[in-house]
């Protein structure tokens, strides 16, 4: 003959030989028997109270039902899921650490050729100022040359002084002036071209290190995005396979166990369930073990601030009266609702 048995599963069937199974009964048979079991298990729990000054943990759903409720496969998929994801970020962090050092590299090419261009175009115009000077120190010694044979050519005819030598000296200084101009073009084009170079190459390798900067910035942020909707859909995956691992359980006419009916939640979060001291009085008390009125948890007091001597005395009668007598209309789900819904 089958039974049921109550466990921290929840309920579930056992065949005479106290293994479960479900020969013998139908399908619907098995449900509803095990509805009415829990029914009747909760029904004794529902007015189960805490030993007052005892810590308790407070009641957390189970993230996933018992082992051989589900298929197993499911918890190769996530297994396999979570690999995956553990190999994307360290290959996020190895594509990081040589995007690092590929940057690093390239922008001291960068600098270096910059370096070496503008180093080649100073040592251009340095030559050119130099091959310059030398162009107009020969045009100097060409012409004092010329007007030292004309004043000598001058002295022997015994022409020396007079218009004459004013004129060969305005002559030579118009022929002077005339292949002094080409020179000094060249100079002044030369040291444009140069203040060119530099600019441009400035611009060009400011442009690249730029380019650089921005390529790795992209890679970084594409890598980031790429790691964070990885770990999102992983979170989405793992959601879907307990939801999965909870129907396959339902397939098994597994039931998860509820909180007890004891322990309830405030609205901000605070866990609280009905205690019961030595004398046999009953209060709310936290997990730590301290009663509410003792808390001394700014966070709670403040939470439950309207449950004052006044509404405690009303609860001690509500339990009383009415814990387990009175009738059902006048049970309330969660005491400290009925206290301060003005029921008292």
């Amino acid at each position: 003959m089958a039974g049921f048995t109550i466990g921290p599963g929840g309920v579930s069937q056992e065949d005479s030989r106290g293994a479960p199974g479900s020969a013998g009964l139908t399908s619907a048979l098995r449900r509803r028997r095990i509805a009415a079991t829990t029914k009747r298990v909760r029904a004794q729990n529902r007015f189960a109270t805490q030993p007052a000054g005892t810590p308790y943990k407070p009641w957390t759903a189970p993230s996933r039902p018992p082992e051989g409720t589900y298929d197993p496969a499911l918890d190769a998929q996530l297994r396999s899921a979570q690999r995956g994801f553990g190999d994307l970020q360290r290959d996020a962090e190895r594509d990081t650490t040589r995007q690092a050092n590929d940057l690093s590299t390239n922008r001291t090419d960068v600098n270096r050729q910059r370096t070496q261009t503008l180093a080649d175009t100073q040592l251009g115009l340095d030559r050119g100022q130099q091959n310059y000077t030398r162009d107009i120190q020969g045009l100097d010694r060409t012409y004092s040359n010329l007007a030292r044979k004309q004043a000598e050519g001058a002295r022997q005819a015994g022409v020396s002084e007079g218009g004459g030598m004013l004129a060969a000296m305005a002559k030579r200084s118009e022929n002077r002036a005339w292949e002094q101009a080409p020179v000094d073009t060249n100079w002044q084009r030369q040291q444009q071209d140069a203040a060119t170079t530099v600019t441009r190459t400035n611009e060009g390798a400011d442009r690249a290190l730029g380019q650089l900067d921005l390529s790795a910035s992209r890679a970084t942020e594409d890598r980031g995005q790429n790691v964070t909707r990885a770990g999102r859909e992983l979170g989405f995956y793992n959601q879907d396979i307990g939801a999965q691992r909870f129907y396959d359980a339902r397939q098994t006419e597994y039931l998860p166990p509820n909180r007890p009916a004891y322990e309830k939640v405030t609205p901000g979060g605070a866990t609280y369930r009905v205690a019961t001291d030595a004398g046999g009085n009953r209060d709310l008390q936290l997990s730590s073990g301290k009663v509410i009125q003792n808390s001394g948890n700014p966070t709670v007091d403040a939470e439950l601030s309207r449950f004052n001597a006044a509404d405690r005395t009303k609860y001690q009668q509500y339990l009383a009266a009415g814990w387990k007598k009175s009738p059902r209309s006048f049970k309330p789900k969660d005491p400290v609702a009925w206290v301060r819904g003005g029921r008292r």
